[in-house]
Parts: C-alpha cells; structure tokens; sequence
C-alpha cells in the first residue's frame, strides 16, 4: 500500500502540468518484459533516481524500445539558469544489437544548420551509467517530443491522418532521409509510425514552463512500472496543424559502407531484398516510407490480413506477390535465400497462388479520397518497386506529383468527408 501511494502522488504531481495520457484499447498498451531486466538487460530505474552527478533526476517513464527504456528527467542544472528544464533519458541495454551504432549517429545530431539535420531527434549529451550488476550503459539526453505518429492516428476517426497533414508529415520525414542518406551516408533501417516523434509549438511551451508549476513527489519503490507519455491535451493535438517531426529509433541503424547489424524492423514492414537474402541499400527506407504513408493515411497496413497472420517470410512474401506482382528475376538472381523460397519455376514454395489485387483498388475501397486515388497510389507504387535501384530516392520523393498538390486539400477534403456528421464536427475543430 506504502509504494501504491508514492506512486499515486507522484502522478498528482504532474497533472498540474495539464498533460494527458493517450487513450489505449484494452489489451493494446504493453510494456517490456520484466526478465529483460536481467544482467546485460534494461538498468532498472525507480522514480528518483540521479544520473550524471545529480544533473538528471528521472521523473516518470514514457516508454521502453528493443534497446533501451526511455524516461522524463529534470535538468536540474538547465532548470537553475532558467532553461527548458526537462529531456529524454534514453538507457540502453548493457548488451545487445543496436547498442554501438547509436552513439555516433545520435552524437552529431545538434543543430548544426545543415539541411534535414533538424528532423532528427536532436542529442543534448551522452554518458555511462555504471551498475553492479550487468555493467555500464549507455545514455543520451534528448530532446523532448510529443507522441509518436502511432499515438497521434488514434486522435482522427478510423486512424486517418487529414491529408494536408500527412503531406506535411511526408515532406519532413523525407528531408530527414535526405539528411541521412545523402549527407551522413546512413541507413534508418527502422522508419514506421512509432519511430516518428511528434513536436508542436505547444509542446514545445509546455515543457518549458511546466517547472513553474510542478511539485514535490515520493517515488514509486518498484522499478517496473507503466509507461506514462505526456502529451497536451488530445483535442489540443487533433487541432493542431503545425506539425514537426523528429526521426527516432536509431538503434538499429546502419552506415551504408559498413553494415553494424543484421536487420531489425515490424516484420510487416520488411522489404523483399532482406526477406530474400539479398544485398540491401539505403532503399529499404524508401520501401518502409512507403507503408508508412498507406498506413497514416488510410488507417491501416498495406500487407496487414487478419486472416493469414505473418507466421512466416513465405506469407509476406506471398502478400508482395499479390498486391505488387511477381518477383524479377534481377532480386531473384542475387538472393541467398531463392531456393529457400522458389521452386524450380521461382514459384513460391508453400503456398497457393492469389489473385493480384491493384493498389488503385486497395485505395478506392478504403479511402473515400477519389481526386488523390491517382497521385497518391502512383507516390506508394514507385516506393514499393520490388528492384530496389527502381525506387526513388528520398530527394526525387520531395518532388512528386502527390506532395506538390496542397491547394485544394482542404475544400476537398470537407467535401468528401464531410457526409458524415461527426466527421463535419471533427474537421470544423482541426482546420
């Protein structure tokens, strides 16, 4: 009862900040194993706790990863000079994949003015934390987003992302990929909808002043507990046009002349040359934007079929044959795994042949956006093209069709949408 109430009050402590946690489904919200926390795991940390010689004191957790656990912290040096006064502890594993290549990445990530620099989540220092048992770890001070594009999908009817907004969210993603590819010479390996952070002038304000307003609180004693995002208020969020974003999730990235690590990402999100074996580039970011944008867009996964779960590569690879078409005998030729797979007439081995399903008819069923059928499905089919070398590169994204047509997003948008009385109400409040 003694730790029920410390942790009670320490959440009393922050709901003067006027924040709000995210609305889950029951059974949707799940937090990291307990026996990752075992030597070489996660470093266990209670509410409390100093960091870096009493510089950082841990104030909540907001979430866990593969890698690392992640947690709100006082600045308390920043907060006596009058500076935003809370960041982003992430803790790493003591040992694990994902662990080395972060280190330098997320290291020249301040704001250095180079083009695309800024959409990546920005590092403000860096240091060990030493444990008796399982070792050092790894930590990075960041700075603070709001949720995670998979959180902000919940906030609009059937998770659909307005379309003006998702086009913004396209052009600022992509200019971090640009930052990556073509200045860095690193591959994401990892873009989805939960490695891309939100940022908004209120949230921004929030932060900075929340320090004004917050109180003492007594820690929780058990160092496993809820992730708790913060967040403003979700009709404060849904409202908000002025979206920026961060790319996060860097853990499992990769410098394109020396791959660190085998490939990590949402099995449904995996493209076919490491499905296949084959030698892989910084495309697998273009294919893995691609279903990001089908997935904020129209509120659901491209390859997502409820009643073939992905039990196997086969099944995926069964999914991209239906939905895109045959594999070319360019990937097949270099793949290491083409007889794992194919048989002798590279049919797949293990399953039955579908019938192939156009995107244009995916996107017509579901989306209701007839005057962006054509644009949109063209942008998703050339980042989609099973020949890696045919998929565009992030800076010939920036230029397509689908991104340049903004002018009349909105009136079409309200007349197509707008049948629908709630959906009328929700418009009127987030434009």
């Amino acid at each position: 009862m003694a730790s029920l109430r410390r942790f009670q009050a320490s959440k009393r402590a922050f709901s003067s900040l006027s924040y709000s946690k995210q609305a889950h489904s029951p059974g949707e919200t799940t937090e990291e194993l307990l026996e990752s926390y075992r030597s070489k795991g996660y470093l266990p940390v209670h509410i409390g706790d100093s960091f870096r010689r009493d510089k950082y004191k841990v104030v909540r957790k907001l979430g866990y990863g593969d890698y690392s656990t992640v947690w709100l912290a006082q600045d308390l040096q920043w907060l006596a000079r009058g500076k935003p006064p809370y960041v982003a502890l992430k803790i790493l594993k003591a040992k694990g994949r994902g662990k080395g290549q972060e280190a330098p990445i997320l290291h020249r990530q301040k704001d250095s003015g180079i083009p695309g620099a800024d959409r990546i989540v920005r590092s403000l220092g860096q240091f060990w934390i030493r444990n008796k048992v399982g070792g050092k770890r790894k930590c990075f001070a960041l700075e603070l987003t709001g949720p995670s594009l998979s959180e902000y999908q919940r906030l609009f009817p059937d998770r659909r992302i307005p379309i003006p907004i998702a086009k913004r969210i396209a052009r600022q993603v992509l200019q971090g990929l640009v930052h990556l590819h073509d200045t860095r010479g690193i591959v994401h390996t990892n873009i989805q909808p939960q490695n891309i952070l939100i940022k908004t002038p209120d949230i921004t304000k929030m932060f900075y002043h929340s320090h004004q307003r917050s109180s003492p609180f007594n820690p929780p004693e058990n160092f496993y507990m809820k992730s708790e995002p913060v967040t403003p208020r979700d009709e404060e969020l849904s409202q908000e046009t002025n979206i920026f974003i961060r790319l996060a999730g860097l853990g499992a990235a990769s410098y394109m002349n020396k791959k660190l690590y085998s490939w990590s990402d949402r099995k449904s999100f995996r493209p076919p040359e490491v499905i296949l074996d084959a030698p892989w580039d910084h495309k697998v970011d273009i294919w893995n934007f691609g279903l990001m944008m089908w997935e904020l867009v129209l509120g659901n996964r491209y390859f997502d079929n409820p009643a073939v779960p992905y039990h196997s590569d086969t099944v995926h690879l069964a999914h991209i044959e239906e939905k895109i078409g045959l594999f070319p005998d360019s990937l097949l030729n270099i793949s290491n795994s083409r007889d794992k797979f194919f048989d002798s007439q590279d049919r797949l081995r293990n399953c039955n042949a579908s019938r192939r399903i156009s995107l244009e008819c995916l996107c017509g069923s579901r989306s209701g956006y007839g005057w962006e059928i054509e644009n949109f499905t063209d942008f998703i089919l050339s980042t989609l093209a099973l020949e890696p070398r045919r998929r565009p590169s992030a800076s010939e994204l920036l230029k397509a069709k689908w991104l340049q047509d903004t002018t009349d997003d909105y009136e079409a948008l309200r007349k197509l949408l707008g049948r629908t009385s709630s959906l009328r109400r929700h418009l009127e409040g987030t434009y």
